[in-house]
């Protein structure tokens, strides 16, 4: 994903997010841990039609990573403000992880990447009905700095590349905290939250309760006791090799792309035919980015396509039409054809952004045949709406199904990475 110097510096911007407030501040001395309650709006309304500057896209994204310390125990219907949600549409759930706290009670800011994981599941459960809830995966990192009995939250150092403090056997060491923050998965009936730098957190599928850290491998590398065998992990199985790069600029890029776009990492297909000895006959060299050359990301097929020769693809991209937020946030849906190198887009509306998109099959054997989902942010509005894609029919005006309304005081942040669990 290409971020220019600008957008980098809105995410380690020292300038402090609006403080939110603390969690369940209105609530009721009688109010249990972890219910919904509603929060006051810590900012106000923008307007959609405000000129494109630098302020507007600054505003804009500060919004797309506002803190959000309210948690949805209790599942709540989602309302739809557009469409309808097909009677055959597959019952299932959406996960979605990513940061929900980035700006503490204190008024102190960590990156997005460092924000605390923030679980969100979109159960649909039929009768067009899809029921929202959301928790905070509770770390060791997020105990330490979330107070149990108020919920308050106090960052223990923050700013680029928050830490922990260590305790008492190293007192001068700081460590790196597991958010469990970057995606989600459902593996052997359990849910895992993971984060990269660390062991995933284990979730109960249902309530999101918080079962704990778990370290899968350990759990499976070896023999079985019953006689059947995994494959053990092996590492430097080659010689070591170290890699040099001919720098001869001592000017700093920001970007870990090349500035010039022409240079821009780029797909290319090559296709080699071999004969029954081994020996090519044949290669041909195709460059597939003369088609769309405009960053993409979070690229999406057909699930029950995978491992196959699929045709169609769906990835995040932008339309550009942001001046100074030309390339991230994302507001498009692109889906590349590959058997006739035709694109097709989906944009969203001006000042809105879009999160990973998420392909859901009909079970049919046409590949072509499901739902895009993908979460929608109105910053001007400071709400998400959950929006249903024909997948067919990206490219033509028609393509939502339905878009589904968060509660807006249970407005998000934005989202990592998502998984699709199917009934």
């Amino acid at each position: 994903m290409q971020a220019p110097f600008f957008q980098l510096s809105l995410l380690f911007t020292s300038r402090p997010y609006p403080t939110t407030s603390k969690l369940f501040s209105s609530a009721t001395a009688g109010t249990p841990r972890g219910r919904c309650v509603a929060r006051p709006s810590t900012t106000t309304p923008i307007s959609p039609s405000l000129p494109d500057s630098a302020i507007t896209a600054f505003e804009d994204y500060q919004r797309l990573f506002s803190s959000q310390p309210t948690e949805s125990v209790d599942p709540l219907p989602l309302v739809v403000t557009e469409g309808s949600l097909p009677a055959d549409f597959p019952l299932g759930t959406y996960y979605l992880n990513g940061p929900g706290m980035i700006s503490d009670d204190h008024g102190s800011i960590v990156n997005p990447l460092d924000g605390h994981g923030y679980l969100r599941a979109f159960r649909f459960i039929g009768g067009g009905v899809v029921m929202y809830s959301a928790r905070y995966v509770e770390t060791e990192a997020a105990k330490e700095e979330r107070e149990a009995k108020t919920g308050e939250w106090r960052f223990r150092q923050p700013g680029l590349f928050s830490l922990l403090k260590s305790h008492m056997r190293a007192p001068g060491l700081k460590l790196l905290k597991n958010v469990a923050n970057t995606t989600v998965l459902r593996w052997g009936g359990r849910l895992f939250c993971l984060w990269e730098g660390g062991h995933p957190y284990e979730l109960e599928p249902t309530s999101l309760a918080t079962i704990g850290p778990t370290d899968i491998i350990k759990t499976v590398d070896g023999r079985q006791s019953g006689g059947g065998e995994v494959l053990k992990l092996a590492a430097g199985i080659t010689k070591p090799l170290l890699c040099g790069y001919d720098w001869p600029s001592s000017r700093l890029d920001p970007s870990f792309m090349n500035a010039d776009k022409q240079a821009l990492p780029h797909l290319v297909k090559i296709l080699i035919e071999l004969d029954a000895g081994g020996s090519d006959l044949f290669c041909s060299i195709a460059d597939s980015s003369i088609h769309w050359k405009k960053p993409a990301d979070f690229p999406v097929i057909n699930p029950s396509m995978s491992g196959k020769s699929n045709r169609f693809m769906y990835a995040n991209s932008t339309s550009g039409s942001n001046k100074f937020l030309p390339h991230f946030p994302f507001d498009t849906i692109v889906k590349f054809d590959s058997y006739n190198d035709i694109v097709k887009t989906w944009c969203t509306e001006n000042r809105m952004f879009i999160g990973e998109p998420m392909f859901i099959s009909k079970g049919t054997k046409h590949e072509e045949d499901g739902y895009i989902i993908v979460i929608e942010y109105a910053i001007f509005r400071q709400k998400c709406y959950l929006v249903v894609l024909d997948a067919k029919r990206i490219g033509d005006e028609d393509a939502i199904v339905v878009k589904l309304e968060v509660p807006e005081h249970l407005s998000f942040p934005f989202g990592f990475h998502g998984f699709w669990d199917k009934k």
